[in-house]
């Protein structure tokens, strides 16, 4: 199917942002057309994520079920060095996601609302009325320009469209490198005669995290992520080489899943997801967990927030940044939002940390990782309960206390800025927005 030349709404990317975004807009009753780079029969990662169970009522989609889900369990948490560890119990919260069903679940749901899905569809870039700052749609490979009221980009970590704006814009259009969490992953088969059921996780070694699991029946999940930016860092896939040695008595050598590199946006959500005729969602916006990198429920968040907000602006007619701007809010308000934000003060204090400070944080619980990995009771991170009590605990690390102390501080303080987002759009109030939320960071 050849796409026509005007549609109300052009979706870039048919993850599970772009998918929940078109379904809510086709229903609406708006022409949609989503483009996606892929085959539809390669859309979705064959492996799992945690997706926290209450964000499927609060943007009305049923639950997964099924084929849809894997198995949940408990997780076994360790130090750099593995001489500590924690041992958290699964509160029942979360669902282990099965990425490709539940995405091509939502695609179809997608395609039955009325969305124009064009797969194997390569968007190179913005159409854009320069003149009047103002996104009027997409060049497709092969096809050519295809004009929309309003373009969507949820193309992931390189925002084919966000990236491209040919015109001075407050959304960032580049991510840099010590905001990308880069991860390799390998699925394989589990030996019938291997009976270990775990989910080991290690935090804060080479700057990052890996984790192998044997808890899906019949496979064996092994992972490695590391921040960009750092100097003298082992890479992802040299870490899942070493597990897969450490196991091997445990799977067979044939990768059935993963075997790449990906990037993921590990940083606050971006300052603003609007342009004129332009909304950036999930990926594309940094919507994602600062700390581990999970952004399913957040994107799905971001593209219910989005769609409310463009569903009226298109019924009026209307899809300037200023009409568009209450996504921003919502989002930025939100408890999801203000928690996100909080950890990436976090995040940014423990790059600059050792991994003989990391181990001393985590051995003497001080930081407690089972609560910021969400498997513990948490709605929006607490902090600590006094300064004496952190002081008495970590006496024999004055120094590094003392620095913890003042980022908790600027962690609480930026979890306050998000709920004071400018409610309206000007050029002065969202300016002294970000100088505040900036002055949160180490300078």
């Amino acid at each position: 199917m050849i796409p026509k030349s005007k549609y109300d709404v052009i979706v870039v990317g048919a993850g599970v942002a772009g998918c929940l975004f078109s379904r809510n807009l086709a229903r609406a009753g708006f022409s949609v057309c989503l483009f996606e780079k892929k085959a539809e029969s390669e859309l979705g990662y064959k492996w799992w994520d945690s997706v926290i169970k209450t964000v499927f009522d609060e943007v009305s989609l049923s639950h997964p079920s099924g084929e849809e889900l894997y198995e949940t369990g408990n997780i076994h948490f360790y130090s750099p060095s593995r001489e500590f560890s924690v041992f958290a119990r699964d509160t029942g919260k979360t669902y282990a996601v099965n990425r490709r069903k539940f995405g091509q679940r939502l695609l179809q749901e997608a395609i039955d609302a009325g969305a124009e899905f064009h797969e194997m569809s390569e968007v190179l870039e913005p159409e854009a009325d320069v003149v009047n700052k103002k996104i009027i749609g997409v060049t497709v490979k092969g096809i050519g320009p295809v004009c929309a009221d309003l373009t969507v980009d949820c193309s992931g970590l390189k925002g084919i469209i966000r990236s491209q704006i040919p015109f001075e814009t407050e959304i960032s259009k580049d991510i840099v490198d010590k905001d990308i969490f880069h991860t390799y992953r390998e699925i394989r088969r589990k030996r019938a005669d291997y009976t270990d059921e775990r989910f080991i996780v290690c935090f804060g070694k080479d700057r990052g995290m890996n984790w192998v699991s044997f808890r899906q029946e019949g496979l064996v999940d092994f992972f490695a992520g590391r921040m960009g930016g750092q100097e003298n860092c082992k890479p992802s896939r040299e870490t899942v080489a070493e597990l897969v040695e450490k196991f091997k008595y445990g799977c067979d050598a044939e990768i059935i899943a993963g075997g790449f590199e990906e990037g993921i946006p590990v940083r606050r959500p971006l300052d603003s997801f609007v342009e004129n005729s332009l909304m950036v969602i999930g990926n594309a916006a940094c919507q994602c967990h600062p700390v581990f990198g999970a952004g399913i429920a957040s994107s799905l968040y971001g593209a219910h927030i989005a769609s409310d907000t463009a569903i009226q602006a298109l019924e009026r007619k209307v899809t300037t940044k200023e009409k568009l701007w209450a996504y921003n809010v919502k989002y930025h308000r939100s408890e999801l939002n203000q928690a996100f934000t909080f950890f990436d003060v976090i995040r940014e204090f423990v790059l600059r940390l050792s991994e003989s400070q990391i181990e001393f944080l985590l051995a003497s619980r001080i930081v407690d990782i089972g609560e910021v990995w969400g498997k513990k009771e948490l709605q929006t991170p607490r902090g600590f309960n006094s300064a004496i009590k952190l002081l008495l605990k970590g006496k024999k690390r004055l120094p590094l206390m003392l620095k913890l102390k003042k980022c908790l501080k600027r962690a609480d303080r930026a979890r306050g800025t998000c709920t004071e987002y400018p409610i309206r759009y000007t050029p002065e109030t969202f300016s002294e927005w970000r100088k505040k939320i900036k002055s949160c960071y180490i300078k």
